[in-house]
């Protein structure tokens, strides 16, 4: 059994304080200069067949659209742009960018609005992440279930 501090009042076997392993396990606040930005993920999804079956590519550009997401304050979902370049730049093999969106898609993670090239105007694909809710308000959809 593990010996107590006697002035310490958290009866916690190495005198932290819960106050203090709160303060080291929340999330970051302070200045949002971008930096600190973070998402939650819940165990449900994270412990889904969905999730846990991503190949390495399709996890990679799954973490380049959160990343995305992110980087508007959580407010685009379903207007989220990434290219092909920033899929790259971030790990996605180049010639399997089109095969891990396709993954992340057929396994309900994301859902994808194709965008369209032509006439010298090219339109991006448009990606909603379905674990959380969209730009004008709906809820989520949880198609990975």
């Amino acid at each position: 059994m593990a010996e107590f501090n006697p002035r310490d009042k958290s009866r916690t076997s190495q005198g932290k304080t819960r106050a203090m392993v709160r303060k080291h396990t929340a999330p970051p606040s302070g200045t949002d200069d971008g930096s600190l930005r973070w998402q939650w993920f819940t165990i449900q999804l994270l412990e889904s067949a969905a999730f846990t079956t991503l190949s390495a590519n399709a996890c990679r550009a799954f973490f380049r659209i959160v990343i995305e997401h992110t980087s508007h304050a959580a407010l685009e979902n379903g207007k989220l742009v990434v290219t092909h370049p920033q899929f790259v730049s971030y790990g996605v093999t180049g010639e399997y960018v089109a095969d891990a969106i396709d993954e992340l898609e057929y396994k309900g993670l994301i859902k994808v609005r194709r965008g369209r090239a032509g006439s010298g105007v090219a339109h991006p694909n448009r990606f909603t992440r379905t674990f959380v809710g969209d730009h004008e308000g709906a809820s989520p959809t949880d198609e990975w279930k």
